[in-house]
């Protein structure tokens, strides 16, 4: 069993190894051929190039992994069936569950290496490569948006908010939502725009529902501005 084992995996590492180099390879080309008109209009230095290149390179491993492996088993069955080698260990009492499992523990291992190594490895080196690309191509970047929801960190305010403008602070057609310490419903709040100001927004324009004192009614009043410290989350 030793030597079959040691069989399959000299047939199937060398195949599994070059899969790997080959998808990772292909992955960078795209990466700097994708890029490569934003790098001649800005005149990027070449060490910046390559250096965002190798930070990539992990991210690249990743991605590569598990299309390599899924290659490299089919190549190396396909390969034993091509030289009638699946034949001779069917034959000599080799079952198919004894032929796949040590690719089912690659494959695992494999899982939970990558797992950890996304974790410990990718995510930075991924962030420190987009950074050094915005720096090379002179790109900014916008926190603007559309379409937005947001929930406080106390999770009893509900913002929609239909344009956030990051640069100026500012909510454009907002309605909140916000329940009491039970988490039942206390108020609505629909404000045309709203504004930054000293760690609390500022809404204008307000069209306020809510229910009256003994809880049996909903009321609704209108006012020009709304300043409420409990409305505090941060814009970004």
């Amino acid at each position: 069993m030793k030597t079959f084992f040691t069989m399959l995996l000299l047939a199937f590492i060398p195949v599994f190894l070059t899969s790997l180099l080959f998808f990772v390879f292909i992955l960078e080309l795209m990466d700097l051929f994708s890029n490569l008109w934003r790098y001649l209009a800005h005149d990027a230095a070449i060490p910046g190039i390559l250096t965002v290149s190798l930070l990539y390179l992990p991210k690249c491993i990743s991605y590569a992994l598990p299309i390599s492996l899924l290659f490299s088993v089919s190549f190396t069955l396909g390969n034993l069936f091509m030289n009638n080698e699946l034949i001779a260990m069917f034959a000599a009492g080799v079952s198919l569950y004894r032929l796949v499992i040590p690719f089912l523990i690659i494959g695992l291992i494999s899982s939970i290496g990558i797992f950890f190594f996304d974790n410990s490895v990718v995510i930075d080196t991924f962030r420190q490569k987009n950074q050094l690309f915005r720096t090379l191509v002179h790109m900014s970047v916008s926190y603007s948006n559309t379409n937005v929801t947001v929930m406080s960190s106390d999770t009893r305010v509900i913002y929609q908010i239909d344009y956030y403008n990051d640069k100026k602070e500012t909510l454009t057609k907002v309605t909140l939502f916000i329940r009491d310490e039970d988490f039942n419903f206390k108020s609505r709040i629909d404000a045309d725009w709203a504004e930054w100001q000293e760690n609390s927004w500022v809404f204008h324009n307000c069209r306020i529902i809510e229910w009256n004192s003994t809880h049996t009614q909903l009321t609704h009043r209108q006012v020009k501005r709304l300043d409420s410290p409990e409305l505090n989350e941060k814009p970004s």
